[in-house]
């Protein structure tokens, strides 16, 4: 079954940028990092940026200035760390004021200035990332603040080159009276569909515009676009020709409807999954076109952070008011307990370089550490003077 889509055409004015280079940074000292997070400064004044090693070490990350001078990232008052694309991730600074490229490899650091920051309010799932890619390493992301030049106009969604880093340009994808953009996804091919107060769109890779029916978006291993909840279609697109070919059904409670609303997106071997925040989990991509509910996974609640190998899933949440973290095969339904239930209460975790890494608290006596959590569930601290809960525990590669 298809359903059609209306076709609406507009032109996209390109907005260049010029070569800006934030003044204070030239360097992040990220170059043996696995992840990155950020911890609160001891006297409360903002945020410092720490790196776990490739050994499995937690290190304050220093910045050069285009000076040359060494120093600590808390001067620069880090506020986020976003995943943008294979060689970049994007870093917001100072109350939110100032966004930089930088590279994953070399830890250069761009301006984003001509551009903006990117505004992470209203994305499609828990775990979605503001800023996205496409196949030709493209980033997009919404800014936060308004257009100077059409003040009527913000949150604008923009399409970013940053193959030249030191001449970023950017390229608006919203239609002219498309205000206030919501939640957005993007396929390899760069079609963008994004959501509004009067609706959803469709912004084809080559300009020009369709309405969608549906709010809830993702792309799946296949490199097309999904939506729905109940009933899932996918979106085939061939030029500025758009349908929605239905794909399956999943057997979905009334809170399943809206499909995104506080859920995670995950794909890993080729399927793409959703976790529900009642804890169920849903196999909505597979090779086999047939999704379907994971059967027999316990439905944690009060969900606090998803992870991932090549192979399993990881779940930190509740079960009987007991903190948890259970570990899921989601191919085989296959499910442990990755440490007694109750010894922690797990706030964050990434899986990287083969290692589980968390922030928990020990509920013993209520310490708030990193740590290491091994195939058997043995816990190697890694750091305990902090004592505080970390915001954007990422991994970059």
């Amino acid at each position: 079954m298809k359903r059609g889509l209306t076709v609406v055409l507009a032109a996209l004015v390109l907005l260049t940028g010029c070569e800006l280079r934030y003044r204070a940074i030239s360097k992040l000292d990220i170059t043996d990092a696995e992840s990155l997070y950020l911890a609160p400064e001891a006297r409360g004044t903002g945020n410092v940026m720490f790196k776990i090693t490739k050994e499995g070490a937690i290190v304050e990350v220093s910045y050069t200035s285009n000076s040359g001078i060494k120093a600590s990232t808390k001067r620069l008052k880090p506020e986020a760390i976003y995943h943008a694309n294979d060689e970049y991730m994007v870093v917001v600074f100072r109350n939110y004021s100032i966004a930089c490229l930088v590279s994953k490899k070399t830890g250069a650091v761009y301006s984003l200035e001509n551009v903006g920051v990117p505004n992470d309010y209203q994305l499609m799932f828990v775990n979605s990332s503001p800023v996205l890619s496409d196949g030709k390493n493209n980033i997009y992301f919404k800014t936060k603040s308004y257009n100077p030049d059409n003040p009527d106009k913000w949150n604008e969604l923009y399409r970013i080159d940053v193959s030249n880093p030191e001449k970023v340009t950017a390229k608006p994808l919203t239609g002219p009276q498309d205000n206030q953009i919501d939640a957005f996804a993007v396929d390899p091919a760069g079609n963008v569909v994004y959501n509004y107060p009067n609706g959803t769109r469709l912004a084809f890779a080559d300009g020009g515009f369709a309405n969608c029916n549906d709010t809830s978006y993702w792309t799946a291993p296949d490199g097309k676009l999904y939506c729905g909840g109940s009933l899932i279609y996918r979106l085939d697109i061939d030029g500025k020709n758009v349908a929605e070919t239905e794909y399956g059904r999943l057997n979905l409670y009334n809170s399943h409807i809206y499909i995104y609303v506080d859920s995670y997106y995950l794909t890993m071997g080729g399927r793409a999954y959703i976790l529900y925040r009642d804890g169920q989990l849903f196999e909505v991509y597979n090779p086999e076109g047939k999704p379907h509910l994971v059967e027999g996974v316990p439905a944690l609640t009060n969900i606090q952070a998803v992870t991932q190998s090549e192979e399993e899933l990881f779940i930190a949440g509740e079960s009987n008011d007991e903190p948890r973290v259970i570990r899921v095969n989601p191919v085989t339904g296959d499910w442990s307990d990755l440490y007694t239930p109750g010894d922690y209460e797990v706030y964050n975790m990434v899986y990287a370089g083969g290692r589980l890494t968390v922030n928990a608290m020990r509920m013993n006596d209520g310490t708030i550490i990193m740590g290491e959590l091994d195939e058997t569930g043995e816990m190697k601290v890694l750091d305990e003077t902090s004592n505080s809960k970390v915001l954007y525990l990422t991994r970059i590669r």
